[in-house]
């Protein structure tokens, strides 16, 4: 996501040209006019329920920052992404999985 522009690029890494314009064409349909967007290798696929999830949810932390950045003194931590473990887990684990598991290893139903 890229605030104040309103480019939509597609990872070079998806060379089927249907399958960009298919991604194009739902990202023009679920982003705002103000946000532009990088489609990234891993959205190869994927429907656009789960992009508009993975949209909305950076907005969301979108929003968080702003709203931080507006309040804060400098020097201030405006948003720090998830631990390497939390991240490579959240990147790894199959689009089609119905369970996800807590901190604590224990599972939990979606």
């Amino acid at each position: 996501m890229m605030p104040d522009f309103t480019h939509i690029g597609v990872s070079r890494r998806i060379e089927d040209q249907t399958e960009r314009q298919r991604l194009t064409e739902i990202v023009k349909e679920i982003k705002p006019d103000n946000i532009g967007v990088i489609v990234r290798t891993a959205a190869a696929g994927v429907g656009a329920p789960h992009l508009q999830k993975d949209l909305k949810y950076l907005l969301k932390a979108w929003r968080n920052v702003e709203t931080k950045r507006k309040r804060a003194e400098p020097p201030y931590m405006l948003y720090q992404d998830l631990d390497l473990i939390l991240k490579t887990t959240a990147t790894s684990t199959p689009r089609t999985s119905k369970r996800s598991w807590s901190t604590t290893s224990q599972p939990t139903s979606n």
